[in-house]
């Protein structure tokens, strides 16, 4: 199985409405309009058959910005038989050489090891110990760190709540899957059209044309 399920699929579907806040004019200082509430991607495990027949299975979650923009991807990954890894996916501009640390609840697991970089994003990995995933399971946040090029540290949580739930459960297969992020995309955009709607009218009125709402480059998604 592909990890394009992962990072790419999703966040074709569901950052429509970040898109289009995004190409709005600028507001004056004081007039930014409040960005409406919206719950996170759930943890969700992916399994099918490797081109070798091997079972495998994704447990993935994404992290998007309050305009529902996507920040980050992770996923906890295994075949049948083979030790887990984690992946993460980062946007790009980074320090390979690096890595990208790796935090449970402000306690560091080990530093993940960059595999690839291609368009907006960079992908890492790290082997999971027994105890990395019990602390996975128990967590509350898990934490990404990198540098970027120009000296800067970021940082970028992801909530474990319902991950040892989701790790322990039967999973779903990718037609599933792609059916449950084209429902959550389609509740992400009924949640942000409303604002949408409104910062249009209101650039129409200044005399200013609205662009249209277009996919944004979307991270890139690893493979097996």
């Amino acid at each position: 199985m592909r990890n394009s399920l992962i990072a790419g699929t999703a966040a074709a579907m569901i950052l429509s409405a970040g898109t289009a806040l995004a190409q709005q004019q600028p507001q004056p200082a004081g007039q930014q309009p409040e960005l409406p509430k919206f719950d996170q991607p759930e943890w969700t495990k992916i399994c099918a058959k490797t081109p070798d027949g091997k079972d495998t299975c994704q447990t993935v979650r994404d992290l998007l910005a309050p305009t529902a923009a996507w920040m980050m991807t992770a996923q906890v990954g295994q075949e049948k038989g083979g030790k887990p890894k984690l992946t993460v996916i980062i946007p790009a501009g980074v320090v390979l050489p690096l890595g990208a640390r790796v935090l449970v609840d402000d306690q560091t697991l080990d530093t993940a090891k960059y595999r690839i970089c291609t368009g907006p994003s960079c992908i890492a990995d790290m082997p999971l110990s027994d105890a990395n995933v019990a602390s996975l399971k128990k967590g509350k946040k898990l934490k990404v760190q990198a540098i970027t090029f120009q000296g800067q540290p970021i940082g970028m949580d992801i909530g474990l709540d319902g991950l040892g739930k989701a790790l322990d459960g039967q999973g779903i297969d990718q037609a599933g899957y792609a059916a449950k992020q084209k429902d959550y995309g389609e509740k992400l955009q009924a949640i942000f059209q409303p604002l949408i709607d409104a910062q249009r009218k209101q650039q129409q009125q200044q005399g200013g044309g609205a662009a249209p709402a277009t996919p944004p480059a979307q991270p890139a998604a690893p493979a097996q």
